[in-house]
């Protein structure tokens, strides 16, 4: 309690104006605004996080450790390029090694034990695609940060594991700012499936020096993952131009991107998940997921929109498009996608992301705190019952 300063009344510490006689203390009203604005700025985490970089010595070989899991996304990796962002700019630091544990990967991998070679003709269902293409998100916005003081160290599930082969194959370990590559112990002995060379396609960059176009890697790739799906010969085509134009869309909107796609099993034809009839087709249980990322500009600032939601919201109705270049943009991805396969699209930018599915609803979400990856990353889920020649693969079977 204080004294009212007119009529010496006691009030609340935290009241400016005197309930007796109605004075207001702007001298205390100052006081007290001073007071929650060095609070602020005291404990802030990204502030104490800078005081405590310049209290205490930092060692010669700092060493930044980040355990991935199926579930590290955008959040949770801005979170950590903005610590490593301040642990760079400290002077005491003269070398940072950052340790990237994607160990749990494998065991990813082995949930789906109970494996059919004859059946499992896809990626298995726990494999954590979404995750996988966010570090590669994290790990293209390290490589942008150009330091010299900057060391990076992978560290993978057995090298004979199939998990491990996986993750090479995805382009993931081909990113220059990876400095070096370990590989663990594993407590499980490893699953054995086939390989997954034709039900993906590796990161793909886009940008000038491929003049915004897919590599002829791409296209090779491309037309491995349709015959390992059946696709349809009237949804090829119209799949491969809407890869190339969310490519493209990245490269004009976002300085750059990358693009990866990949066929996953959802269920398989085992007695574990259900599915008994006698002739079990794949293709009945498996999407195609599409990834298109950039790390350059949210969607916000490329549309020039306050916040992502407005942008999202642009772009979701259709009136949004290239700022320069060809194409027709994102709204065409989206119609496509959800018209024509039945898919579901996810844009996430900056710390929003919105999902629209095909029964016209759309969820969203914020994401806690204010890091965040840099960019927009685009993801594609498409249905292969809707886009795949399922009746002559029945007919062969029969």
């Amino acid at each position: 309690m204080r004294e009212c300063p007119n009529c010496n009344s006691l009030i609340e510490q935290d009241l400016y104006t005197c309930p007796e006689c109605q004075t207001v203390d702007y001298g205390w009203a100052d006081h007290c605004e001073t007071l929650q604005n060095t609070a602020k700025r005291k404990y802030h985490r990204k502030t104490i996080f800078a005081e405590q970089l310049k209290v205490h010595s930092i060692s010669f070989n700092k060493e930044y450790k980040i355990r991935l899991s199926a579930f590290s996304d955008s959040g949770e990796l801005g979170f950590h390029l903005s610590r490593i962002k301040q642990l760079l700019e400290a002077s005491e630091v003269s070398k940072l090694k950052v340790i990237l544990n994607a160990a749990s990967w494998g065991y990813d991998w082995d949930y789906g034990y109970d494996w059919d070679p004859e059946r499992d003709t896809y990626l298995p269902p726990s494999l954590p695609l979404p995750a996988i293409v966010e570090v590669s998100r994290f790990l293209q916005a390290l490589l942008n940060l150009n330091s010299s003081k900057l060391e990076i160290n992978l560290v993978l599930p057995p090298k004979a594991h199939n998990a491990t082969t996986f993750i090479n194959e995805t382009g993931l370990l081909l990113i220059p700012s990876i400095s070096s590559i370990t590989y663990t112990d594993h407590a499980l002995e490893p699953a054995f499936r086939q390989g997954c060379d034709d039900v993906l396609i590796p990161m793909i960059p886009i940008n000038s020096s491929t003049q915004g176009q897919l590599s002829a890697a791409f296209h090779k790739g491309f037309d491995k993952l349709a015959n390992a799906g059946n696709f349809k010969l009237q949804h090829r085509s119209a799949l491969r131009r809407v890869i190339m134009e969310a490519g493209e869309n990245a490269d004009i909107w976002g300085g750059g991107g990358w693009v990866c796609c990949f066929l996953r099993q959802e269920k398989r034809g085992t007695r574990g998940f259900g599915h008994q009839q006698k002739y079990f087709v794949p293709a009945q249980h498996t999407h195609l997921f599409l990834h298109v990322f950039s790390i350059g500009p949210s969607l916000a600032e490329t549309i020039n929109e306050t916040h992502e939601w407005d942008a999202a919201e642009r772009v979701a109705t259709g009136n949004s498009a290239r700022l320069s270049g060809g194409g027709r943009g994102m709204p065409t991805i989206l119609d496509t996608i959800i018209q024509s396969t039945w898919g579901t699209v996810s844009i996430s930018s900056g710390n929003y992301t919105r999902i629209i599915t095909p029964d016209g609803l759309t969820r969203e979400y914020h994401s806690a705190g204010t890091d965040y990856l840099p960019g927009v990353h685009l993801c594609a889920i498409i249905p292969l019952a809707v886009i795949a020649d399922i009746q002559s693969n029945l007919t062969v079977l029969a």
